[in-house]
């Protein structure tokens, strides 16, 4: 479908999601922020659907009017699944009790729909060079996020002063309810980091200098009670308490390598222009003297391999792991890897692993070690290589040591995570780097999944570790596939 077809469907989509907000009886408040964000991005998409002359230089190649059409695509399947998730939300279908009932469970949609939303929106306004500054946004974001849990939390009293009203209702809409229905409780934060004063002029800083400058300086001296020691790449990891809260410490002994300092601050200024709560938030850094340190939101489970080896010790893993709480930790990161794939330029991770992705107490799952992410032209440009996991390595890296990460290798890793996340296994275990090479690049070979594994999750891991690049799927269609497949393993509300 060309491009100024595709603006005219989104406008045409927009309009009826306009349409059904103004007929919403109750969470007045995040239907109004949802339509907010679908403000800011409808007027670079009506002016697309104006006419063909507004489509920009860089999608007039053949590879840039793929890409552009593929991004517009996402666009209007995010809308659609809005259109949808908005339509279930209507009170002949869906009692007022249920909405009550079930508040947590649709607070964290809006909250998916609302995130998707603002990173759509903002690599899409980049990508056609308006006047929005990117770090703006990113703070902008922030703020946003804030908001949407103030205006939740709104909502859900006058829900309750609602049934205060009207009692009557009550006993004749829990006859309807389906027994047994666990209320999934998932608050997101994502606190802006505020920005330190200096006395440099920001435009005879360099572009790390500006980030240093952006951020917290927590001293050392201010983290007490430390444990949970750990050996990481360029010094010690560590967990700690700063300001009544446990935080985890990540330690950089500089010496003289400028390029240590380099990743330090490329992580920091990841996080500062991703600023999304499916990446594990950014607290402060201490850059005035070796050890440098980044202090992050503590994640009480660990990474995702040590979850999946306590709960598969045991022998209660589906017990504690269900398939709809596997699937929600899959859409967890395919959201954080969605908003990496979507900014402008985009930024691949290139050292996706189940190590990397962070578990908190509530089984939200996050993405960490963004310090070796990189655009594709940085990418180009550098001669550093990432030290991979062999595990992860996708085909076309196996044939290609001089292959450039892209989008489609980042997709490959993931899948072999999701893949540890409906077996519990680990990838190719026993196997050396010869071994695995030969199955993956010669045979053509895929890990088999659990026969218990639901079919459109299998489907999806499958399809994410194809040989071929081209017939992986992208970070938003992975998302779109998994928030359905979590619709089907979530009991009927109705």
């Amino acid at each position: 479908m060309d491009v100024f077809s595709l603006a005219q469907m989104i406008v045409s989509t927009a309009k009826k999601i306009y349409e059904r907000i103004e007929e919403v009886k109750h969470f007045k408040n995040r239907h109004r922020r949802l339509k907010n964000r679908i403000d800011d991005l409808m007027p670079p998409i009506e002016k697309l659907a104006s006419s063909e002359q507004h489509v920009p230089d860089h999608a007039q190649t053949p590879q840039g009017l793929k890409l552009f059409s593929k991004a517009l695509g996402g666009i209007l399947q995010l809308l659609k699944r809005i259109h949808d998730f908005l339509g279930s939300l209507d009170n002949h279908r869906f009692p007022d009790l249920y909405k009550l009932l079930y508040k947590g469970r649709i607070g964290r949609d809006f909250d998916e729909y609302s995130e998707e939303l603002d990173f759509k929106t903002s690599a899409l306004l980049l990508s056609l060079a308006t006047e929005k500054r990117e770090v703006d946004y990113a703070y902008i974001n922030a703020s946003r996020l804030e908001d949407d849990k103030a205006d939740q939390e709104e909502d859900e009293r006058d829900l309750i002063g609602a049934y205060h009203a009207g009692p009557e209702k009550i006993q004749d809409d829990i006859s309807k309810l389906a027994q047994g229905q666990e209320e999934i409780k998932k608050m997101l934060e994502d606190l802006k980091v505020p920005p330190a004063t200096s006395s440099e002029n920001p435009s005879t800083m360099s572009r790390y200098q500006r980030v240093e400058a952006s951020l917290q300086q927590i001293n050392p001296d201010q983290l007490g009670d430390k444990s949970d020691f750990r050996k990481g790449r360029f010094g010690e990891n560590y967990s700690a308490m700063y300001i009544g809260e446990r935080v985890a410490v990540k330690s950089f002994s500089i010496g003289n390598d400028k390029s240590v300092t380099e990743v330090l601050l490329r992580e920091a200024n990841n996080l500062l222009r991703l600023n999304t709560s499916y990446l594990v938030r950014l607290l402060g850094v201490w850059t005035k003297k070796d050890p440098y340190l980044l202090v992050f939101e503590y994640m009480a489970k660990g990474c995702l391999r040590e979850v999946l080896d306590s709960v598969d010790k045991d022998g209660t893993d589906m017990k504690i792991l269900p398939w709809e709480r596997r699937v929600q930790m899959a859409l967890d990161g395919a959201l954080g890897l969605c908003r990496m794939h979507n900014t402008e330029p985009s930024i691949m991770h290139r050292d996706v692993t189940s190590d990397v992705f962070l578990v908190d107490n509530n089984w939200k799952m996050k993405i960490s070690g963004v310090g070796f992410a990189a655009t594709q032209e940085s990418i180009r440009r550098s001669k550093q290589r990432v030290g991979e996991t062999v595990n992860y390595i996708s085909p076309e890296r196996w044939a290609d040591v001089n292959y450039e990460p892209d989008e489609c290798s980042d997709i490959y890793s993931y899948g072999i995570v999701m893949w540890e996340i409906a077996s519990g296994s680990k990838p190719y275990e026993g196997l050396d780097g010869s071994q695995i090479r030969e199955f993956v690049l010669q045979k053509k070979n895929k890990l088999p999944l659990p026969k218990a594994c639901p079919g459109e999750f299998k489907k999806l891991i499958d399809d994410c570790r194809q040989f071929d690049s081209e017939n992986r799927p992208i970070a938003g269609d992975i998302v779109d596939r998994l928030q359905k497949l979590r619709s089907s393993l979530e009991e009927t509300w109705c």
